[in-house]
């Protein structure tokens, strides 16, 4: 998949929502505590300083969409993942976001 900042605003949505649709994992890394206050139905929470110790969550998936409170953890993650080698992450950026797919 190309990378989102390289669609314009109405296809990366629509793009977003048809991953979302095909059971693309949401990675939540906001802190636990914003986690348990609230979250996406079937996110996972990986907070984004526990990230690189806790990648066995995300063997084998085929898209990671990644979020966080404002966006900007989001993007930090996906760099990092990126470095890891995990490719097939797509910055979700914020909770709300995110949230207006469901």
């Amino acid at each position: 998949m190309n990378n989102p900042s390289n669609f314009n605003l109405p296809e990366f949505n629509s793009n977003l929502q048809n991953l979302i649709e095909d059971g693309a994992t949401l990675l939540d890394v906001r802190g636990k505590e914003e986690f348990a206050s609230f979250n996406l139905k079937g996110s996972i929470n990986i907070p984004l300083d526990d990230l690189e110790d806790d990648l066995s969550k995300l063997e084998n998936k085929k898209y990671i969409i990644v979020y966080c409170n404002t966006g900007e953890n989001s993007a930090k993650a996906k760099e990092l993942l990126n470095s890891l080698g995990i490719k097939s992450v797509i910055t979700g950026g914020s909770y709300s976001d995110v949230e207006k797919y469901f």
